[in-house]
């Protein structure tokens, strides 16, 4: 009676992990000597999770879950897999582990986003145009890998209705700008602004009547 208490109560606390090891991952865990790791053991293996068993019931995943497990599993024994390439991990219910997104991704996608980090966004402020003389501010924001930059920069240009003209070209910060002012009437201009930045660059265009 007592060996079936003990058994209850450590099938409450433990939970049966089943799904297929992906890999081993590679690490030091002396050197980076962290509690956290520690609990790897051998070191923490990527496991494809398809099931758990938790207080005497089986549960199978709708969507399978990428976690980090520790040791290269067993044989599994329960809840239908024990046919099968499964393998089993035993946890306690308070470890604490990494859920990994995984999705398949080419690297001409990852080029693309990055094409896309380069944010920018514009103000046309204070737009004045007197004697064929157009002054104002363009506030810029713009942004990459962690850089950015909020600027309002002066711009003043003679120019005539419908002519276009490049007002500004210069370094903020690390990033290249340039403004070309356009009075598209007299009573409306717009500033279409081109950032540059390691081989990136964004593109924006602000109107404004006044």
């Amino acid at each position: 009676m007592e060996k079936f208490i003990a058994e209850q109560l450590k099938e409450n606390f433990v939970v049966k992990v089943f799904g297929e090891p992906y890999s081993v991952l590679k690490l030091d865990l002396a050197k980076e000597n962290s509690p956290s790791l520690k609990q790897f053991g051998e070191g923490p293996w990527l496991v494809k999770v398809v099931g758990l068993k938790t207080a005497g019931a089986c549960i199978k995943l709708d969507k399978p879950k990428f976690l980090l497990l520790p040791g290269s599993g067993e044989k599994a024994d329960d809840c239908g897999f024990d046919n099968s390439s499964v393998l089993m991990w035993k946890v306690e219910k308070d470890f604490s582990t990494l859920d990994l997104q995984i999705n398949p991704i080419s690297i001409g996608e990852i080029v693309n986003d990055s094409e896309k980090g380069l944010s920018l966004s514009l103000k046309l402020k204070e737009p004045n145009y007197s004697k064929g003389v157009f002054t104002g501010k363009v506030e810029i924001k713009a942004g990459i890998f962690g850089l950015k930059i909020t600027e309002n920069v002066p711009i003043k240009g003679t120019i005539t209705e419908g002519g276009s003209i490049k007002v500004y070209e210069e370094y903020i910060g690390p990033f290249l700008v340039v403004i070309v002012l356009t009075l598209e009437t007299l009573n409306r201009a717009c500033a279409e602004v081109t950032v540059y930045y390691s081989g990136f660059s964004a593109n924006d265009k602000v109107c404004v009547t006044f």
